[in-house]
């Protein structure tokens, strides 16, 4: 009998510590967001998903409010943008959830099978060997998927052969290793390309160097990039380079180029999301 207590007593302590844990990481999840986009704004993007795992904090009962939800599809955001920063699809892992949440107009219970894929990949975050070995096994599966470039009819695409180089750098990129990744784009570009095909490599080139907060050589690839190819992505990531570093004038000059090259209504969502992340250049 006295086993029966023992056992209903340590039962409800863990009830209870579950509960009271769930409480406070509902408390701090906001503020852990908020960390989050500092550190991938930092060009942290490891730590970022670290932290962002934080922020996806879940209530005891999964019952979601209207004023969670905003917070929940604020870690999604992010979330994408980072996983769209080294070239991997998310669609499969977070459209449900996202397409879910966006619905919703009042409380709701969300369902296991919608958040548990993204509750999955955020604990293989805790290291470097982890995150690579679970991406490694989601593409297998076709959960997520390395991609070099858009596909659709109104989007520049590159040839198939910068995928081995897109795969090998973006897998580095994932281990915290840019300046690793740049010289995969390096020896990429010892080889000959299309003009496009160039651009995009020196463009992705840019991009390890900024990660690696080597600013003179990511404007020095930029540029070249530009130079031989402008297209949106190439010029896009130039113009938020030159915000991001408060060299708005700069930018500026270069917003009606790439005005000019939006093809898409994801290019106009990009184009104005970039008022939305530097007003100044308003």
């Amino acid at each position: 009998m006295n086993y029966i207590i023992i056992i209903g007593v340590i039962i409800a302590l863990l009830a209870i510590y579950t509960i009271v844990s769930t409480a406070m990481s509902l408390k701090k999840a906001p503020e852990r967001l908020s960390n989050a986009k500092k550190l991938y704004a930092n060009g942290d993007s490891n730590a970022a998903l670290k932290e962002l795992g934080e922020a996806f904090a879940l209530p005891f009962n999964s019952k979601i409010t209207p004023e969670y939800k905003v917070h929940l599809l604020g870690v999604l955001d992010l979330l994408q943008e980072i996983l769209n920063s080294m070239n991997i699809s998310s669609d499969k892992l977070l459209s449900k959830l996202y397409k879910r949440l966006n619905e919703a107009t009042k409380t709701i219970e969300l369902q296991e099978n919608l958040y548990k894929p993204v509750q999955e990949f955020f604990e293989n975050t805790e290291s470097d060997e982890k995150l690579v070995e679970f991406l490694k096994k989601a593409v297998i599966s076709g959960d997520i998927s390395v991609v070099a470039s858009e596909s659709d009819e109104n989007v520049l695409t590159t040839s198939e052969r910068t995928t081995e180089f897109v795969n090998r750098a973006g897998k580095l990129m994932l281990k915290g290793q840019p300046l690793q990744a740049a010289e995969v784009y390096n020896e990429a570009l010892t080889h000959t390309w299309d003009k496009h095909d160039e651009a995009f490599l020196l463009d992705q080139l840019g991009s390890c160097y900024l990660m690696n907060k080597d600013l003179e050589s990511a404007e020095a690839n930029y540029k070249k990039s530009i130079a031989i190819d402008a297209y949106f992505q190439n010029v896009w990531n130039y113009c938020d380079f030159l915000a991001y570093y408060k060299r708005t004038d700069e930018a500026k000059t270069h917003l009606p180029q790439l005005e000019k090259l939006i093809l898409n209504k994801s290019d106009q969502k990009e184009y104005d999301r970039l008022f939305k992340k530097f007003p100044d250049l308003k």
